[in-house]
């Protein structure tokens, strides 16, 4: 199993134990937790560690104090889970193939007015030009705000593995292609060629 399918499987089944309690007392009472670290570095809000760092494999956890790549994926997933989660009834995680390119695509036909594209693909290349995670996590906070705006869900355990991808020179420009065809072309969610 490569890496990135790895953290997606860790990030999946966080959201399988944070999904359905999202209508109970701890369960909003998790989500209000994470949402305050959307967009923000791991390690910014100590009470989450213990939502964020339980029961995840010891080789993701720094011993230095500087996030890994794998702490980066699964805290950013987490916090932007709960995030695009807040005053929704239905799950805004899908376990559809919708990555952000896809949802992006989908925002661009939602929204009313003619320039709706033209400001989706913006956002998009903006996105896109991230240098590293912390700017990344930044500009995913406001692209996840705009999908919740519009109830647009995404498969967050499918972003966490794009996320180590994007850490990764080798990788980077292959996930921003992926990214590029979901959103431009025009095809079938359930397809499964990536």
């Amino acid at each position: 199993m490569r890496k990135s399918e790895e953290i997606s499987a860790v990030v999946q089944r966080k959201l399988e134990w944070l999904t359905p309690q999202r209508d109970t007392a701890p369960g909003k009472a998790n989500l209000v937790k994470l949402r305050r670290g959307a967009g923000s570095e791991p390690g910014m809000h100590p009470e989450l560690m213990g939502l964020i760092l339980g029961d995840i494999p010891e080789s993701y956890l720094s011993k230095n104090g500087v996030p890994r790549c794998e702490e980066w994926c699964v805290y950013t997933a987490l916090t932007l889970y709960a995030l695009h989660q807040q005053g929704e009834s239905l799950s805004m995680h899908t376990e559809e193939k919708r990555s952000v390119g896809k949802a992006l695509a989908l925002l661009g036909k939602t929204e009313s007015d003619k320039n709706a594209q033209e400001r989706v693909q913006r956002r998009f290349q903006i996105l896109v030009r991230s240098r590293d995670m912390r700017e990344m996590s930044y500009r995913l906070r406001g692209i996840v705000q705009l999908l919740r705006d519009e109830s647009i869900a995404l498969n967050y355990a499918g972003l966490a593995g794009d996320l180590y991808d994007f850490q990764r020179e080798e990788a980077k420009a292959r996930l921003f292609l992926r990214w590029g065809q979901d959103m431009f072309w025009d095809k079938d969610e359930d397809e499964d060629d990536h």
